[in-house]
């Protein structure tokens, strides 16, 4: 609800002149393409969710650059193994033409006028990672996660993902997985 609240908030802002209709709808749209776009990738909702409100602000408002933004930072903190937020945080920096963060992402750049341009910069970031969440969303873990469990299991997003249906056995299984497996790291459910 927080995080709905700040797209909410930033669209308006973003958006100064339209009724609050459109707005509403407006945010309501992007938030709808972020639940979704979260389960295509190895990033919970709760994580989209909230860089998708950081996305918005980046760009004042532009959705289509928001989405652009979070599908690139998808692309490199799953391919780097970080969080999305860190990401985001660096792709944040890029259109204040500050690239210092992107060396936790193995590129080294430099800004002003002897530097790269921050189009240049995320022409770079495109060659290096793109692709990179849908690739990793085909991954055992991937499918397991992002087509099997998101797909079979409703999760609603209230501060903290739980999932609606107790009783249906993927999400017995996650249970079962997220306390005795390899799954233990997905950090996803408190019991």
């Amino acid at each position: 609800q927080q995080n709905q609240t700040s797209i909410r908030h930033f669209m308006g802002v973003g958006n100064a002149g339209k009724d609050k209709n459109a707005l509403d709808k407006m945010a309501n749209n992007y938030s709808n393409w972020l639940v979704n776009n979260a389960n295509l990738t190895p990033f919970s909702t709760a994580e989209v969710m909230a860089g998708g409100a950081k996305a918005l602000t980046a760009t004042g408002g532009n959705v289509a650059k928001a989405q652009q933004m979070i599908k690139r930072a998808e692309d490199m903190a799953g391919l780097m193994g970080k969080p999305l937020e860190q990401a985001i945080d660096a792709l944040m920096d890029i259109e204040l033409g500050q690239y210092a963060r992107l060396t936790e992402f193995g590129i080294s750049a430099e800004g002003g006028a002897k530097g790269e341009s921050p189009e240049e910069v995320l022409k770079e970031i495109d060659r290096r990672f793109g692709g990179g969440a849908e690739k990793l969303s085909e991954s055992a873990k991937g499918k397991f996660w992002a087509k099997g469990i998101k797909k079979r299991c409703p999760v609603k997003d209230e501060g903290n993902l739980m999932f609606s249906q107790r009783n249906n056995p993927y999400c017995e299984l996650l249970r079962i997985d997220c306390k005795y497996s390899v799954f233990s790291d997905l950090n996803l459910i408190s019991w």
